[in-house]
């Protein structure tokens, strides 16, 4: 799996340098391992952005599923972008738009206090994922839809969250969670979740590593 994830990273990087989208430029990689409200297994993301910024894109694979977001990037007293998404998961093809903003409320010892917050519904038009599909269930929902939301506070390197997933004809999902980020060397942040499934009633743990890269 992390061969195949090498493999997908390098095309993608490859694509995005291409002389007819050179205008964009990677701003990150990120690679870790774990649980959380979206990741499961092994994750690779890349975001990159254009000349002057008002670009987001991101493009994400995982062990089950993949997806690609783009849209408009906001910076000043907001930040953050609304785009939309595609992508699949478990042989199910899923579409949506996504939301997700920040702002600075405080300046405390030294560091930011935020407070953000981001809403990523997904559609599956071509029906369930293999593992709702299989289980046993009908689905009564009209619509087959999962709702991801997620509100925060981030103080400097920690931030605190609360997620809702409601996902298809599952039992609604919150989950409370906490995150630490740490310089591991230049460009190069570690990141920490700690995520408690209430469903489940089990934590989830997440570790991974971000590249920024340089302008």
């Amino acid at each position: 799996m992390l061969r195949i994830i090498a493999v997908v990273l390098a095309l993608l990087l490859s694509a995005i340098s291409a002389p007819a989208i050179a205008q964009n430029r990677v701003t990150s990689v990120t690679v870790g391992s774990g649980e959380d409200a979206i990741a499961s297994g092994i994750t690779g993301v890349v975001t990159l952005t254009n000349k002057d910024s008002t670009l987001y894109g991101e493009f994400a694979v995982q062990s089950q599923q993949a997806w690609v977001v783009w849209g408009r990037a906001l910076h000043g007293k907001v930040n953050g972008f609304i785009a939309g998404s595609v992508g699949h998961f478990q042989g199910a093809l899923w579409y949506g738009p996504y939301v997700s903003l920040s702002k600075p409320i405080a300046h405390i010892g030294g560091k930011d206090l935020t407070v953000g917050t981001y809403h990523w519904p997904a559609f599956f038009p071509t029906g369930e994922p293999s593992d709702w599909k299989n289980d046993g269930t009908k689905n009564r929902e009209s619509i087959s839809v999962g709702y991801l939301a997620n509100v925060s506070l981030g103080w400097g390197p920690i931030e605190l969250s609360e997620s809702r997933l409601n996902f298809l004809d599952d039992k609604t999902n919150w989950l409370p969670g906490a995150s630490v980020r740490t310089t591991i060397a230049q460009h190069i942040t570690g990141i920490f979740n700690f995520t408690w499934n209430t469903n489940k009633e089990r934590p989830m743990y997440y570790i991974g590593a971000s590249w920024k890269v340089p302008r």
